[in-house]
């Protein structure tokens, strides 16, 4: 017979597979969250490659954001911001510079996520900024979703923190990021013949 703490290891690791994959949907964060503490500690360092660690953290933070119908309260932003920032100081996103290196941009995304959860908007706002211009065209479009995940997530924290005018005053202030996110046509395809 299985002993009981081969049994609690295997179902912390199924729960953190399951949530590096997508599949948390029945899973609730902080269930999720105590599963990966609970792994980490008995490791030593945060489970799995830096790949899946940051996977685990950007899907934990939309169940997070998503699970909720009403607004989440400032200490239950700060919590999981703090969890996520901490974490994020045990994964080393590799010494190739950015574009190339896609673990550090989705590193950076998440600390910008983190950066937000914590309160830090104005800091977060100027941030997002500068990982979006310091982005080479060409790798725009391939990390588009992590940007999209990053701006949602700043967007739902200001609404929460400051109310839905702010969330349209953040979006009149970046137009430049509303066109990148969307997807807009190419302007030739707007002309009339």
């Amino acid at each position: 017979a299985p002993r009981p703490d081969d049994v609690r290891r295997s179902a912390w690791l199924q729960t953190f597979n399951d949530v590096v994959r997508g599949r948390n949907d029945d899973i609730a964060p902080e269930d999720a969250w105590q599963a990966f503490r609970s792994l980490w500690r008995e490791q030593g360092q945060p489970p799995g490659p830096p790949t899946a660690t940051l996977s685990f953290l950007g899907h934990l933070i939309e169940s997070v954001m998503r699970g909720n119908d009403r607004p989440l309260s400032q200490d239950q932003l700060q919590q999981w911001g703090k969890r996520v920032e901490t974490t994020l100081h045990h994964v080393d996103p590799g010494t190739q510079d950015m574009p190339e290196n896609r673990i550090r941009y989705r590193w950076n995304a998440l600390f910008l996520q983190a950066m937000a959860l914590l309160g830090r908007l104005d800091e977060a706002e100027h941030a997002y900024a500068m990982l979006f211009h310091h982005t080479e065209p060409t790798q725009k479009e391939s990390q588009r979703a992590k940007m999209l995940q990053a701006y949602t997530v700043l967007l739902q924290v200001v609404r929460d923190c400051r109310g839905a005018r702010a969330v349209l005053d953040l979006l009149v202030e970046h137009a430049w990021l509303n066109k990148y996110l969307i997807k807009a046509p190419p302007t030739d395809s707007l002309s009339l013949h």
